[in-house]
């Protein structure tokens, strides 16, 4: 009898304590989410009733801030265009990106060939060259290549179909060492050649780090980054080639800020 209400009174502190647990967490989570909350619903107020509380509720719902949004930003930038302009080369340089990182940790990862531990060992010496340093030769070599103010972006998205991003090629080669040898034993017995060891078995197994990559490399999550990048192409100084974030805080002659 005396364990059985020891036993009970074990499991009422473990439902107390689970209680208390996830009633923090839940009101951290609030706090946290409060804010991205707030500024969801003040797109859909008008700037007097913004700035009358920091409450969720909407008395008059409006759809004008997103109507003056899509009419030029309240000026002469074309927000549609920006958007436009953004994902032409997102998307380019994210693909090129996850792909050429993907086989060239491939043969780092899985090839035993002459000199590999060096070139690795070069590849990795290439992470402690700042931006800063590559600036101006980036600027050189695009000039000669005719890329300054390119349409399509060329000196911001082409190189990293080479492998250039050294950072995804060593984490996908410390991810691809996690993966046993005995799956590529398995497909080659199978009939499967190196190509097709490494997208019907490598590339699948390696999807969780694929999509880490492809994220941290969407440019325009990094405004600095993208901006020294834009900067080295040249392509800030034509307003129709501007992107998203440029556009939207390069300040205007003929552009009212309207808090929504």
């Amino acid at each position: 009898m005396k364990g059985k209400v020891t036993n009970m009174g074990m499991k009422a502190s473990n439902k107390i304590a689970t209680f208390f647990k996830y009633f923090v967490l839940i009101l951290v989570g609030i706090i946290m989410i409060y804010p991205l909350l707030w500024m969801i619903s003040a797109t859909f107020k008008d700037n007097s009733e913004i700035f009358a509380g920091i409450g969720l509720w909407i008395k008059n719902p409006t759809l004008e801030g997103y109507r003056n949004a899509l009419n030029n930003f309240g000026g002469s930038i074309n927000i549609l265009q920006a958007m436009l302009n953004t994902y032409s080369y997102v998307l380019p340089k994210v693909i090129c990106t996850v792909v050429s990182s993907c086989i060239a940790a491939y043969g780092f990862g899985r090839f035993d060939f002459p000199g590999r531990k060096i070139l690795f060992s070069i590849m990795l010496a290439t992470l402690f060259l700042p931006q800063v340093v590559l600036n101006v030769p980036q600027f050189l070599l695009y000039t000669k290549f005719g890329w300054v103010n390119s349409p399509f972006y060329l000196a911001i998205w082409v190189h990293t179909a080479f492998a250039t991003e050294t950072y995804f090629v060593y984490q996908l080669v410390q991810f691809m060492r996690n993966v046993p040898r005995d799956l590529d034993e398995a497909a080659a017995i199978d009939g499967c050649n190196s190509f097709q060891t490494l997208y019907k078995v490598i590339v699948p197994m390696l999807m969780p780090a694929l999509v880490s990559c492809a994220l941290f490399q969407f440019p325009d999550l990094h405004p600095a980054a993208a901006d020294r990048l834009l900067l080295c192409t040249g392509s800030v100084r034509r307003r129709y080639l501007r992107r998203c974030c440029q556009g939207l805080s390069t300040p205007s002659a003929d552009r009212t800020i309207d808090f929504r």
